[in-house]
């Protein structure tokens, strides 16, 4: 049991430690909690983000990634809290996906992948969303733009609102593929001096 819980244990904080590390180092992501009158009503927290690059901008967006990938979400698998930087600071949630891997746009990702999701609910039972950006569903299809964090294994989401577009009918999904595959031929490598 102990042995599982220190595992555990090391496996979060060297997620933790590698998204902190991913966003800070970089100036990739930077954020703030806003907290107003739909905290009270729905329990909603939206945390905006500030990116190095701007993430509307589908072949920055290839640029920075190592994976895309279109997939289908098989289930969650669960929420931890990131470490905070600061002493008592607030937590972070992380949510994790099971995604089984169907068509390679960029890099090559196979079978059942883990996806972590920064955002989710926290201990207060609150939901954090990163610029609103609505947490995957199980069961449906998504063009997912991620970045590999070997320490864990496991494909980061790296901008919210831009990394995980739902296909949700045939003729969407040939458009939405179309124009990543065309932002890969095209992709502007990221470069921590850009912006």
């Amino acid at each position: 049991m102990r042995l599982v819980f220190k595992s555990r244990l090391c496996t979060l904080i060297a997620l933790g430690l590698t998204a902190i590390a991913l966003g800070r180092a970089l100036g990739v992501l930077s954020g703030y909690r806003s907290i107003d009158d739909a905290r009270s009503t729905n329990h909603v927290l939206s945390i905006h983000v500030s990116s190095a690059f701007d993430g509307a901008e589908t072949r920055k967006l290839v640029g920075f990634a190592t994976p895309v990938f279109v997939g289908r979400v098989v289930r969650t698998l669960e929420t931890d809290s990131l470490p905070d930087t600061a002493p008592g600071g607030p937590e972070t949630p992380v949510t994790r996906f099971a995604v089984e891997v169907g068509e390679n746009i960029k890099g090559r990702a196979e079978g059942t992948v883990t996806v972590n999701q920064m955002g989710g609910h926290d201990s207060e039972g609150s939901l954090m969303l990163f610029e609103g950006d609505p947490l995957l569903v199980p069961g449906q299809e998504y063009l997912i733009v991620t970045r590999w964090v070997r320490a864990s294994g496991t494909y980061q989401l790296v901008a919210p609102g831009h990394d995980s577009v739902r296909l949700e009918n045939a003729r969407g999904r040939i458009a939405v593929v179309s124009r990543f595959r065309e932002a890969y031929r095209e992709e502007i490598p990221f470069a921590a001096t850009q912006r």
